[in-house]
């Protein structure tokens, strides 16, 4: 994250999936991804997924992106495929 200066984003909708014991993973719908190149100063905006894995204290373990076309493949991640 440090090519970018001050990224944001907002998500639409999230939904929660137990891995196992300890930990558990969150699919979001994030609606828009900003920032600003901290290098070129280029404004980028997108939409995607993202996935987080967090342990049982609720604390981010891992995290991935997604591209808006990748909703499948994010879902499959986060253990929430039909």
């Amino acid at each position: 994250m440090d090519a970018f200066a001050s990224p944001s984003g907002t998500p639409s909708s999230s939904a929660a999936a137990p891995t196992s014991e300890r930990e558990y993973r969150v699919s979001s719908a994030v609606t828009s991804r900003t920032g600003r190149g901290a290098g070129s100063g280029i404004e980028v905006d997108d939409d995607g997924w993202t996935v987080w894995t967090l342990n049982d204290d609720g604390l981010a373990t891992r995290l991935e992106f997604f591209l808006d076309h990748q909703e499948v493949e994010a879902l499959e991640a986060a253990g929430l495929s039909e």
